[in-house]
């Protein structure tokens, strides 16, 4: 999907007539590492996740690699789930967002350049991805497993046919009626794919 991303970006300005297009990424910010550390040393887990915007159209490129962090303007609460009295989330057809009609009257707007007027959209993006190394492992042994245990009942279902066939050999020689028993065979088939939930958010305004 993030191959489109840019597409999605130019087109939603074109056809929305936004001044403003661009994509954030929710992410663990990074750490400093040296080069003793592995491929995973730079992820920073214990912090709060932060924006990175990613894709802008042309007029606004600036924005790309731009940072937001959890506590500068209100872009994160489209990230908050609605939740019903009890507390459980609210299952809704309505895609999350923010809007904010006018931004100079909202002072949890963050301006990356001087403040103007407008207004300011603001959508979540998520997916659920299994691009990543713990997905395609989990798959490899899931497979292997469902290779092993097919195997293994297609055995077991040679011992039954086998037990069946001596059972009706029987049957006919003391002149009794033979009920063929087909056996339980529970159907074996992989799991669904180990995934991990990827987080956008598109934003649009008007500034300007």
């Amino acid at each position: 999907m993030s191959d489109h991303l840019q597409d999605l970006t130019d087109n939603l300005k074109k056809y929305t007539h936004a001044s403003a297009a661009y994509i954030g990424k929710l992410v663990s910010p990074k750490k400093p590492i040296t080069d003793q550390d592995d491929d995973t040393a730079h992820i920073d887990d214990a912090s709060e996740k932060i924006i990175h915007f990613s894709h802008a159209d042309e007029e606004h490129k600036f924005l790309i690699d731009k940072v937001l962090h959890k506590e500068s303007g209100l872009t994160f609460d489209v990230f908050k789930d609605k939740l019903d009295e009890e507390g459980n989330p609210v299952v809704s057809e309505d895609l999350e967002h923010v809007l904010i009609k006018e931004v100079v009257r909202e002072p949890r707007i963050h301006f990356f350049k001087v403040p103007r007027l407008g207004s300011y959209l603001a959508i979540r993006l998520e997916y659920n991805s299994c691009l990543f190394v713990e997905a395609y492992n989990d798959g490899i042994k899931d497979a292997l497993n469902c290779k092993d245990r097919l195997k293994e009942q297609e055995e077991m279902k040679k011992e039954h046919e086998e037990k069946e066939k001596d059972r009706r050999e029987e049957c006919e020689a003391n002149d009794t009626e033979f009920v063929k028993d087909e056996g339980n065979w529970p159907e074996i088939k992989p799991k669904p794919f180990t995934t991990q939930k990827v987080q956008y958010v598109v934003c649009l305004n008007t500034l300007g």
